[in-house]
């Protein structure tokens, strides 16, 4: 009696696993889409190739055993093959599926499917969203959910999960010592004056100026040397102080070192001057670094309004008797000039003003 019990339980699953084939391909054979280019679904999605086609998936995740890929020739497939049983250990799988998704997104789209579309791969996705997203399980869960109504892992499977939620916070929170520990040292080494508040964002902010003006001051030392390398000064009879205001000797497009700046800008560069126009949308970036002359920003400054520009800002660095003048200036209805020609004369302000009107 007792074998002829069994023989009818094991019948009845058997067809109850033909009913589920059957319902899978007719009724349930439509991936669920999860997120862009990550889908989900049963073996009857898995079989659907026009579905599939127009989805633009590329890549099949088959995490069911004894299934075979129905469209080798035209998919990429990976198969991962477990049982739908607690005591399985799906979590094994987790960085090879992960790696295998992302590839797939990458170059289209993945669908990822077990039999009914109900617990592994269920349980996959969400370890995926978990991982790359950054969720907690039951976020994870709860979106796929709303995708796909049937999906509910297995008692085992949560349990992996709830193993895999505890390894990912843990890993956050290192993360998150880690950042704070570098915050710490970073506004250490950044001047009060450049952080206005204690946030991470202020903090990063004010450092990234702090590096800019490190690398001003480095740009005017290195004029300086330049400069110094180029000019030597000549004895004079008396002990006067020595003038400042430079000179030039012919005033024209080949005495100055020119050169181009990514398509957007030039350079212009001469012993007495180190000047860079660069275009940012409808403005001009000018930055100037010369020897400290007296009355030389009124000179520059009149020479951009004669020349159309209206100055928007100016910030002015010094170091000793070098000085770097960086101008925001806008581009006028009027004004004609390349960044070349407006890079050669402000150069020009810089020559003596006899000098100057014998070009003009």
């Amino acid at each position: 009696m007792d074998q002829f019990d069994e023989s009818i339980k094991n019948q009845i699953a058997a067809l109850l696993r033909v009913i589920n084939v059957t319902r899978c391909f007719k009724e349930d054979n439509v991936p669920c889409e999860i997120e862009e280019g990550l889908f989900l679904g049963s073996v009857g999605a898995a079989n659907n190739k026009n579905a599939l086609k127009s989805l633009n998936i590329t890549h099949i995740l088959t995490v069911a055993s004894s299934l075979s890929p129905a469209h080798p020739n035209d998919f990429v497939y990976k198969v991962i093959n477990v049982t739908d049983r607690a005591d399985t250990d799906i979590k094994q799988y987790f960085d090879e599926c992960f790696n295998f998704i992302d590839e797939a997104k990458r170059l289209g789209g993945v669908l990822v499917h077990c039999f009914v579309g109900k617990s592994r791969s269920v349980t996959i996705v969400v370890a995926y969203l978990m991982k790359k997203h950054g969720m907690s399980l039951s976020q994870a869960l709860e979106l796929v959910k709303n995708r796909r109504a049937q999906a509910a892992p297995n008692s085992g499977f949560i349990s992996q999960l709830k193993d895999l939620e505890k390894s990912l916070q843990a890993v956050e929170r290192n993360r998150r010592r880690q950042m704070n520990e570098h915050l710490k040292v970073l506004r250490s080494l950044t001047p009060c004056f450049y952080i206005k508040r204690g946030d991470q964002a202020s903090i990063i902010g004010g450092a990234i100026e702090f590096i800019k003006e490190l690398h001003q001051v480095l740009q005017s030392l290195e004029s300086k040397k330049r400069r110094k390398s180029s000019v030597s000064p000549s004895p004079g009879p008396s002990p006067r102080p020595v003038v400042l205001q430079p000179s030039c000797q012919v005033v024209d497009h080949s005495n100055f070192g020119f050169e181009h700046v990514k398509e957007l800008g030039a350079c212009c560069n001469s012993p007495v001057a180190d000047i860079e126009a660069k275009i940012s949308g409808s403005n001009v970036v000018l930055k100037i670094i010369s020897r400290r002359i007296p009355g030389q920003i009124a000179k520059i400054i009149s020479v951009l309004e004669r020349l159309s520009f209206d100055v928007l800002h100016l910030n002015i660095s010094s170091m000793e008797d070098t000085v770097l003048y960086s101008f925001v200036i806008k581009i006028g209805l009027e004004c004609q000039l390349s960044v070349e020609e407006l890079a050669l004369e402000v150069q020009r302000s810089f020559c003596s003003d006899t000098i100057y009107a014998n070009e003009i």
